[in-house]
């Protein structure tokens, strides 16, 4: 008999031999030739330990090679995640730019809201536009609501802090999106509350 006395353990296929409880078949299935090996132990309980220690092994090498050789499904869900979580990432910084259009656009309101109620302001005169503007542009009057004399003057202060407290809300949002945004809007903009009067 000229046939090898190793078994390679990738494609082996272990059997119980039929009417005799301490034999076993070893199956060479993944040669070129297939081959067949019965083996005989000295008990049924000695047997039954080497054919679990065989099974065992075999396993051991399809784990191992599995985890060297990862499917090309299990790539192509790679590449499937690390797409989606680009695209997902690109949408939250527009959605951190349109949050800063609009609390700038919010901003511009309140400036227009401050120079009509002015005192010396000329109705319907006001500085916001309704756009983003750049922080160079966010600037607020001294005189914020501040008392005057005449008729109705009792009613101005009242609305001095309801401004000032949205302003307060509207450059805390805008401190946190640049905050989220890393500096990606070009540089932290810096919005001073307005000086009010007996405040």
């Amino acid at each position: 008999d000229q046939r090898s006395t190793v078994l390679s353990l990738q494609k082996l296929i272990v059997r119980e031999v039929a009417n005799e409880e301490r034999g076993l078949f070893l199956i060479t299935a993944g040669m070129e030739k297939p081959e067949m090996v019965e083996l005989h132990t000295a008990t049924k309980e000695e047997r039954n330990t080497w054919m679990q220690i065989i099974q065992d092994a075999m396993q051991s090498i399809e784990k191992d090679e599995e985890e060297e050789n990862p499917s090309e499904t299990e790539e192509e869900d790679q590449r499937l995640l690390e797409t989606k979580a680009k695209e997902m990432r690109e949408m939250l910084r527009k959605k951190d730019e349109q949050i800063m259009c609009v609390l700038e656009e919010k901003m511009a309101v309140f400036r227009e809201m401050c120079d009509v109620r002015s005192p010396g302001t000329p109705p319907g005169r006001g500085t916001g536009t309704g756009q983003c503007q750049g922080p160079n542009q966010v600037t607020r009057a001294k005189g914020l609501f501040r008392a005057g004399s005449g008729a109705g003057s009792e009613d101005v202060p009242k609305g001095e802090p309801i401004i000032k407290g949205a302003l307060q809300e509207v450059e805390t949002l805008q401190a946190l999106v640049n905050g989220t945004l890393g500096g990606a809007m070009g540089g932290q903009r810096v919005v001073c509350v307005p000086e009010t009067g007996g405040g």
